[in-house]
């Protein structure tokens, strides 16, 4: 095929980079520059050779002379290089950023180690990456007669900003909203809720990942539990790693008895808002009334869980006047007015 390439040992001055599962690699050796292949031996990507313009001597280096490996790190996409070196120059090391171009990757980190014996003009020898718990990596540089150097590069996602965090209640429902300044490589916010002195998982929601504008969340814990609730998210990043919010607290009253409350506002033109209680699950009926009897408007047809509840009546379409709205669940029955002034 036109778009493969064959890769041989070629004086040992290649390297092969890639991730567990992944359906590609990223390959250099002998006359080849740094390249992202396929596992069907198509070329996916070949970063330009003026993206790794250091080396040995230090304004210019052959593509094909260097060593180099790929690995992903925190949402991140990296690739380590080495090029050929000098006893007086010294080894030079090189890490890219390819996560948002792999044909114009970015220069994360450049150094250069001095005091090594020996010139490797052909840049032989290798990379590993060693995955450190802190957020961090290790890279180790294994180079023809000049032994092993080592860097280690802090790729730690900066943590997740939060500007808010607080929590309603409606009904038997508890809905959390928060908000972040500033996300990095973040992956999932997991909700979790403590009832009795014990910290659960309820939930998660995914997060944008990396972002410098506000982004906003929301997540409804549907399970009701009376009494004093805490919550708390855990962020988590893509390494795995993981931080605690802080936690806040609602009260969910207990409903013992009916009750149908007084509408707001009122008067009103043309919305107004109708809360009212049940003590347990139940068909409920609300409606409204005009003074001769006769069904205008019908709110609320279905069932609904214990608790307190609100509906929102719009009367757009009805003329100014006084209403009545009628609450039916169970044996209970209670009825109010309204007054619409247009």
């Amino acid at each position: 095929m036109s778009d493969s390439i064959t890769v041989v040992a070629g004086l040992a001055r290649g390297g092969i980079g890639t991730e567990t599962g992944k359906d590609f690699i990223w390959v250099n050796g002998a006359g080849t520059a740094l390249t992202k292949v396929g596992l069907n031996g198509t070329v996916l990507a070949t970063p330009l050779s003026t993206s790794f313009a250091f080396g040995y001597p230090n304004d210019s280096v052959h593509t094909a002379y260097h060593t180099s490996t790929y690995f992903e790190h925190n949402g991140g996409k990296f690739v380590a290089i080495t090029g050929r070196n000098s006893a007086s120059y010294g080894k030079v090391f090189a890490l890219y950023d390819v996560t948002n171009s792999e044909t114009t990757p970015t220069l994360y980190g450049f150094d250069t180690l001095g005091n090594v014996s020996n010139t490797n003009g052909n840049a032989t020898g290798d990379i590993s990456v060693k995955k450190n718990g802190d957020g961090s990596v290790t890279l180790f540089h294994v180079v023809t007669n000049n032994g092993i150097a080592s860097w280690t590069t802090t790729l730690a996602p900066l943590p997740v900003e939060l500007s808010s965090f607080n929590a309603s209640v409606s009904g038997t429902n508890v809905t959390l909203n928060w908000k972040t300044a500033t996300e990095k490589n973040a992956n999932q916010f997991v909700v979790e809720k403590n009832t009795n002195s014990i910290w659960t998982e309820i939930g998660y929601v995914k997060a944008v990942g990396t972002s410098t504008t506000e982004q906003s969340y929301s997540f409804t814990d549907k399970n009701f539990v009376e009494g004093n609730i805490s919550y708390r998210l855990k962020i988590v990043d893509f390494d795995g790693s993981y931080e605690y919010s802080n936690v806040i607290e609602v009260d969910v009253e207990r409903v013992i008895d009916y009750s149908l409350a007084q509408n707001y506002p009122n008067p009103f033109n043309p919305t107004t808002t109708i809360d009212f209680q049940i003590p347990s699950n139940g068909f409920v009926s609300l409606k409204v009334y005009d003074l001769l009897g006769k069904e205008v408007a019908t709110l609320i047809n279905e069932v609904k869980t214990s608790g307190k509840h609100s509906v929102e009546f719009n009367a757009s379409e009805l003329a100014s006047g006084i209403y009545l709205y009628e609450l039916r669940s169970g044996s209970f029955l209670s009825t109010k007015k309204l007054v619409l002034m247009k």
